[in-house]
C-alpha cells in the first residue's frame, strides 16, 4: 500500500490530456481506492503540480502522449531530481498499443508499471499496488538526464543502442569440480526469476527495436515491467536467458 499522508489519504497525480480518460481513471481511483487524485492536462501542468502540491504526491500516473511535455518528459524530470519530489517516486504509464517507440525510453527511466488503455479496474489496481510496493535500484540523476525521448507526435529519432551491461566474471572452478558451461534457454516472461541474465536483447513486436539490451541481470522490478509489456503484446511472451549447466 502507498504511504499515507497527514490527512490519511494517499495522493495520485493523474496526467492525461484526454478529459474522458481522466474522468474514468480518476473516478476508479476515488471511488474504489478512496485515494485523492490531482488532475493535470499536460506535461508542464503535471510538473507544476508535482512541485507545489501538498500533501506530497505518492504516485504519478502519466499518459505517454500529451502536449506541452509528454509523460516521459515528466518521468525524466522526476528521476533527475524535480524540486522536492523524491526521485524514486513510483511512476506508472498509461499507454496505447501503438506506443512501441516510447517504451525503450520508459525502461531507461525506470518506469515502474504500464497500464494499457482502455483501463480496467483490476489491471489498474494491480499495477498501482505493485508500483508502490516493489523496490528498484535508482540510478544517478545524470544517467536519467541523458535519456533521449522520441517525440510521440512525429517519427522516432535515430537512437544509439544502450551499451550492454558486461557479464560478471564467473568464478574459476576447483580442479576437482566439473566445469560449468552456459546455454541459451527460452523462458516465458511469466516464469522468469530474479538473478537470471538475458542472453539476447528483448525486442518490440512491431519493428524489432530493442526494449532491453542483452546481458542485463533481471531483478524483480525489471521482470515485473517485462511482464506488463508481454501481457499487453508489446514484446514476445518468451525471452532467452543464460543458463549455467554442469558438465
Amino acid at each position: 500500500m502507498p504511504p499515507s499522508t497527514e490527512h490519511g489519504q494517499p495522493v495520485i497525480l493523474l496526467a492525461d490530456d484526454d478529459s474522458f480518460m481522466r474522468s474514468i481513471v480518476a473516478n476508479l481511483v476515488r471511488t474504489s481506492l478512496r485515494y485523492e487524485v490531482v488532475i493535470a492536462a499536460s506535461g508542464r501542468d503535471a510538473i507544476d503540480r508535482l512541485g507545489a502540491w501538498s500533501p506530497p504526491v505518492s504516485l504519478a500516473l502519466l499518459d505517454f502522449v500529451m502536449p506541452d511535455g509528454n509523460g516521459l518528459e515528466v518521468a525524466r524530470a522526476i528521476r533527475s531530481g524535480l524540486g522536492r519530489v523524491p526521485r524514486d517516486l513510483p511512476i506508472a504509464m498509461l499507454t496505447g498499443r501503438t506506443d512501441f517507440e516510447l517504451v525503450r525510453a520508459a525502461m531507461e527511466l525506470d518506469v515502474n508499471a504500464y497500464v494499457v488503455k482502455p483501463v480496467t479496474r483490476e489491471t489498474l489496481f494491480q499495477r498501482l499496488e505493485r508500483a508502490w510496493t516493489l523496490p528498484f535500484d535508482l540510478k544517478p540523476a545524470e544517467v536519467y538526464r541523458k535519456v533521449e525521448i522520441p517525440s510521440p507526435f512525429g517519427p522516432e529519432r535515430v537512437r544509439k543502442p544502450a551499451a550492454p551491461v558486461p557479464l560478471p566474471t564467473p568464478p574459476t572452478p576447483h580442479p576437482c569440480e566439473p566445469a560449468a558451461r552456459s546455454a541459451r534457454v527460452e523462458t516465458r516472461v511469466a516464469d522468469l526469476t530474479p538473478g537470471v541474465i538475458l542472453a539476447a536483447a528483448v525486442r518490440g513486436n512491431n519493428d524489432g527495436s530493442i526494449i532491453l539490451p542483452a546481458h542485463i541481470r533481471l531483478d524483480r522490478a525489471l521482470i515485473a515491467r517485462l511482464s506488463d509489456l508481454a501481457e499487453i503484446g508489446m514484446i514476445p511472451p518468451a525471452v532467452f536467458v543464460i543458463a549455467r549447466q554442469e558438465g
